[in-house]
C-alpha cells in the first residue's frame, strides 16, 4: 500500500460517515481493506464502513483494488496483492425510489453475493442488497482468500420500544 498505512482497527469519523437512527453497515470479514482518512491522507485498516443515504447512484460507495491511478478515488481500498481484484470493482448505492440498497459490480471477474455471482466481463450488472447478505470479492485465480464483506442493515430501537419490550417481556 503505502507507508502511511496504519493497522488501526478505529475508523475515522470521515470514513465512516455519521451515525443516526438506522444505518447501513459494510462489515469487513476477511482481507486486507482500507479507508483513507480524508483529513489526514492517511489508511486505515477498515473494520467497518458505514454507508449513509446520501450515497446514491450518482455519488456511490467504490471498492476497488490499489493502484496510482485509484487510490485517491476508491472509497474502499484492496490491497494491491489481489490481482483478481478490478481498480475499480464494483459499487454500493442506495435508491431513493426503490428504498433499496444495491451493488452493481463493474469488473472482469465478477462479485459475488451469498454465493451467487454478479456480472463479470465488466457488463456493470446490478442486484439488490438484503440484510445479512454476504459479498465476496474474488481476489486469486484458485479463489482461496476472498475479500468477504458482510452488508448489515441495523436500526437502533428508540426509547418507547425499549420501553414496549420491557412491557411485554414482564406482564
Amino acid at each position: 500500500m503505502d507507508e502511511k498505512r496504519k493497522d488501526d482497527s478505529d475508523v475515522s469519523d470521515t470514513c465512516q460517515g455519521t451515525l443516526d437512527e438506522g444505518y447501513v453497515r459494510l462489515i469487513v470479514e476477511n482481507g486486507e481493506v482500507y479507508c483513507r482518512d480524508k483529513c489526514t491522507g492517511e489508511l486505515k485498516k477498515l473494520k467497518e464502513y458505514i454507508i449513509r443515504k446520501d450515497r446514491d447512484i450518482k455519488n456511490p460507495i467504490i471498492i476497488g483494488r490499489e493502484h496510482p491511478e485509484t487510490t485517491e478515488r476508491n472509497d474502499i481500498l484492496l490491497s494491491s496483492n489481489y490481482e483478481y481484484a478490478s481498480r475499480h470493482h464494483c459499487e454500493i448505492f442506495f435508491d431513493e425510489s426503490k428504498n433499496s440498497y444495491f451493488l452493481v459490480d463493474c469488473s472482469l471477474n465478477g462479485t459475488f453475493v451469498n454465493g451467487e455471482r454478479v456480472g463479470g466481463d465488466r457488463v456493470n450488472k446490478s442486484r439488490k442488497l438484503e440484510h445479512n447478505d454476504l459479498i465476496e470479492i474474488p481476489t486469486s485465480k484458485e479463489g482461496c482468500g476472498n475479500v468477504q464483506l458482510r452488508f448489515v442493515m441495523h436500526k437502533r430501537n428508540g426509547l418507547i420500544d425499549w420501553i414496549k419490550g420491557k412491557l411485554t417481556e414482564n406482564p
